[in-house]
């Protein structure tokens, strides 16, 4: 639905009430299947159509429905843009797909395709579990894990790297730190498929199990970046606290 925000109108944008399908088309006449996570540039929408395994393009000026040239998408989550790129979180893949608006070339940058938990200075050579929802701030990419249940950080320059920034101490519903782990819960046990975004300040997630919106507070009390040369590798040191308020 599209919502008029000076005159709270609200009206259809795509899809049909009530009935699911995969049809590309004019509003009224498009029809998706669980569409889930979107965003915008200001000219289009885009959408994950969770069970069609699709993006679908939504023209705000005409209502038209397309689809992206999108493969290999299974169970697509959260999905953010630049204006360039459409990044998209394919789930059952464990993977952080990018996906060129203008050429509709599609990459990997993160995620090798195998279930874990694992950081690495390299996107494809990291591991995820279940990334669901994304959002970025211009330099890093903010991936929250659905069966993980992990704040990751992904660099949007290539090699691209992932560091956990946020675990949290169990499921459940308590504001407090949220380290590596902290005494923060959110969640419930089996997933935290869930939204995230941020104002450049703050990261907020939708903690739909627990019918809450949550808001994460950066406190840096360290950060130092130490070039350490050992053999051929470099060593990077940097601590973080970080708060539910």
């Amino acid at each position: 639905n599209k919502i008029n925000i000076s005159t709270g109108t609200v009206s259809l944008l795509s899809g049909q009430s009530g009935n699911s399908g995969n049809v590309d088309g004019a509003t009224g006449i498009s029809r998706l299947n669980e569409p889930t996570y979107l965003t915008t540039d200001a000219v289009n929408v885009y959408v994950t159509d969770r069970s069609n395994n699709q993006i679908r393009k939504i023209s705000l000026a005409t209502g038209v429905t397309s689809s992206l040239s999108f493969s290999g998408l299974t169970n697509a989550n959260g999905i953010t843009t630049d204006g360039t790129y459409l990044y998209v979180a394919n789930s059952n893949n464990h993977q952080i797909i990018r996906y060129n608006l203008t050429t509709n070339v599609q990459i990997t940058l993160a995620g090798s395709g195998v279930l874990g938990n694992a950081d690495n200075a390299t996107g494809t050579l990291a591991t995820f579990n279940k990334p669901y929802g994304l959002t970025m701030d211009g330099s890093f990419l903010y991936i929250l894990e659905g069966d993980g249940k992990k704040i990751r950080k992904m660099g949007l320059s290539s090699p691209n790297p992932v560091t956990t920034i946020a675990i949290p101490a169990s499921n459940g519903l308590l504001d407090g730190t949220v380290g590596l782990p902290g005494t923060a819960r959110f969640c419930n046990a089996s997933n935290c498929d869930t939204s995230i975004t941020t104002d450049g300040n703050f990261l907020f997630l939708s903690d739909r199990h627990k019918h809450s919106i949550r808001k994460i507070t950066y406190y840096i009390l360290l950060l130092r970046k130490v070039l350490c040369l050992l053999k051929d590798s470099n060593l990077l040191i940097q601590s973080l606290y970080i708060r539910f308020i």
